[in-house]
């Protein structure tokens, strides 16, 4: 990984530690009722940068995520299909199929899978069938296979995915335990033809297993989640498929707070290692990482006024990567708030600021970027998570030295310390 990090220039440095402790905060985006049988999801929209050409969207060099808010460059849509039948004295089936399609948003015309970006795709994310009260002596439980998210979770305003086991697979959710409710699921997330250095040829597979208790009961207001998630790698008899078979293993503990600052409040720690240290879509086996990783997040929405809501978050990554060539790793701060000040009808104003700050432990250098919007929204609400909105936005973004933004769409000046972007976008949910 090459670094272009001045020494010289290097702003101050703010203690992840101090700030972890100092801010508090959390909620993921919120789940829309599972008995309708059409959902969708899509963003969509135009911008442009002040030093021409098409919208610029900043990214933190080597951060895994970024605040959204007037800083998404790409057009993506969700939808979903979910068919349901009841049969008396023999369960509840239901199945549900989800595609995703994301584009540029350069023009009327953009081929899906025309090799013309990495932004040119669409893909089956789920596809399964559930059948609840179908094992009689676990009375509400749901048993599944196919392609699933296992309860993935998120914060909706950097759009970091913290704890996603996903893919094809099968499992069980919802039995109930006595003091939560108990979930075990078998995925795969991956499979690979592969040839070693005798000449053999044959197949590995990285496998995921989880195992999770919910709905834990803590106090008033207050629930509990605990997590194992595992993963091996498996393959052939006989193959040697060294550098791609480290297991690994992640454990998380989720609290939950309710009627908190007129919002709820959810703290997540996590600790992981080898196969299972995905800084992004984490809970997935990948049998070629090899280190650690320590993780608090701590985010949520509240009620800053009668008219304001806003959601937060506070990330802080401590990762080690083991068996790469520089043995790289890096200690990761992020924190950002996005308030939404309601004017009455359908017309409110949303502020955003996000910090993130990235130190590569092998080179010794941070990179850090502090990202402002303001958008002008026209919403079908008056809470934070209204949809659909219609926005009109500006994005200034600012970053510590040249080199160090991790831009898409448009084009920043390499000698470039700050830019500007600006547009219009839609996004909606339903």
């Amino acid at each position: 990984m090459k670094h272009e990090h001045n020494n010289n220039a290097r702003t101050s440095v703010i203690s992840p530690k101090a700030l972890v402790l100092a801010v508090a905060a959390a909620t993921a985006m919120p789940a829309i009722a599972d008995d309708s049988p059409f959902h969708a999801y899509f963003r969509t929209g135009i911008g442009s940068s002040i030093d021409g050409g098409d919208q610029v969207c900043y990214k933190a060099k080597g951060a895994p995520s970024k605040y959204r808010l007037g800083n998404e460059c790409e057009t993506y849509a969700a939808v979903r299909l979910i068919t349901d039948k009841e049969v008396e004295g023999a369960g509840k089936f239901k199945m549900t199929t989800e595609i995703i399609y994301e584009t540029d948003q350069n023009s009327d015309w953009e081929q899906i899978n025309g090799n013309t970006s990495s932004a040119d795709r669409i893909s089956i994310r789920r596809f399964n069938v559930e059948g609840t009260d179908v094992i009689e002596a676990l009375p509400g439980a749901t048993l599944w296979i196919g392609k699933q998210f296992v309860d993935r979770q998120n914060v909706h305003i950097n759009d970091f995915f913290y704890y996603d086991p996903k893919g094809p697979g099968v499992g069980l959710k919802n039995v109930d335990v006595g003091f939560g409710k108990l979930g075990v699921a078998w995925l795969r997330n991956g499979s690979t033809d592969a040839t070693d250095g005798e000449g053999d040829s044959g197949n590995y597979v990285n496998n995921t297993y989880d195992f999770r208790i919910s709905k834990m009961e803590v106090a008033d207001n207050v629930s509990a989640e605990v997590g194992l998630t595992l993963g091996s790698t498996s393959g052939t008899d006989g193959l040697a498929y060294e550098g791609a078979n480290n297991s690994g293993s992640l454990v998380t503990l989720n609290f939950m707070f309710n009627d908190v600052l007129g919002g709820n409040n959810k703290l997540t720690i996590q600790q992981a290692n080898d196969g299972m240290i995905s800084s992004t879509n984490t809970g997935n086996q990948n049998g070629t990482l090899e280190g650690d990783f320590f993780r608090i997040i701590d985010s949520g929405v509240t009620s800053l006024a009668d008219n304001v809501e806003a959601q937060y978050v506070v990330v802080y990554e401590d990762k080690n990567v083991d068996n790469s060539a520089t043995n790289t790793g890096h200690e990761w701060l992020s924190a950002g708030i996005r308030p939404v000040v309601q004017w009455g009808g359908y017309s409110n104003t949303a502020f955003e600021v996000g910090y993130d700050q990235v130190k590569d432990k092998f080179s010794g250098d941070t990179n850090s970027m502090t990202k402002f919007t303001v958008a002008q929204q026209f919403s079908a609400g008056s809470k934070f998570f209204s949809r659909p909105a219609l926005r009109m936005f500006a994005t200034y973004a600012m970053w510590n030295d040249e080199g160090q933004n991790s831009n898409s769409g448009g084009v920043t000046p390499a000698d470039a310390t700050s830019g500007l972007s600006f547009g219009a976008q839609t996004e909606v949910w339903f």
